[in-house]
């Protein structure tokens, strides 16, 4: 390798460092998502042995230059779109897990019988009044 490649080499390398420095955290997981949709699309092409081709058709687009941009990793999804592609090819892009959304809710209820006018089977059952003046059945 000539000095002028090292050069070139090493000014590259300290571009991008300085570039990947920049990235927030945020920013980061918006990239590593975006990668990730566009594989497991890739995926969904491949298990159906479909090319892009077939996508475009089965979402009855005519853009092939769209297809291209929504494989590429950079491209910025709407829910319509991902619905769409989902729809097409079987899967569900949009799981959505809500770890920290989840209220429990607790309920309670109690119930009173109020006999009017008892058969012969209550009158034989022991019965007390409790002091809420509901009958207590002793089964």
């Amino acid at each position: 390798m000539s000095k002028i490649e090292k050069k070139h080499k090493a000014t590259n390398k300290n571009l991008l460092d300085q570039m990947l420095s920049k990235i927030t955290p945020a920013e980061q997981r918006r990239i590593d998502d975006k990668m990730n949709l566009a594989a497991a699309i890739i995926d969904a092409l491949k298990e159906k042995g479909w090319k892009q081709k077939d996508l475009m058709e089965a979402l009855e687009s005519s853009s092939p230059s769209l297809i291209s941009k929504y494989l590429s990793g950079t491209h910025n999804f709407t829910v319509d779109t991902l619905s769409d592609i989902g729809r097409v090819l079987g899967v569900n892009f949009l799981n959505f897990e809500f770890k920290d959304k989840i209220e429990v809710l607790t309920f309670s209820f109690s119930t009173h019988l109020n006999v009017v006018s008892p058969s012969s089977f209550y009158k034989k059952m022991p019965m007390a009044v409790d002091e809420e003046g509901c009958l207590q059945y002793n089964i």
